[in-house]
């Protein structure tokens, strides 16, 4: 666990290490390196896919690291329309 001495960032860690150990686990990847380029590439392309609106309802729901690699790259201009 990581020791940042700030409660919500050693708290998104946390998570975010679940996470990938999860994805490791039920999808059989190679090391959590391979879970996080699998979890960004299907976070950004579902990101892609949904209107300002839901990105913004989904991106709330997740952890604050992962809503980060959820908006990386991410563009106002490039969500479908509402």
């Amino acid at each position: 666990m990581s020791d940042t001495q700030v409660a919500a960032l050693d708290h998104t860690i946390q998570q975010t290490n679940l996470w990938l150990k999860k994805l490791v686990e039920e999808h059989h990847f190679a090391d959590r390196h391979h879970a996080y380029n699998a979890l960004r590439a299907v976070l950004q392309a579902l990101c892609d896919q949904l209107t300002n609106e839901q990105a913004a309802h989904l991106s709330a729901q997740l952890p604050i690291l992962i809503r980060g690699i959820y908006f990386e790259g991410w563009h106002l201009g490039n969500a479908k329309s509402d």
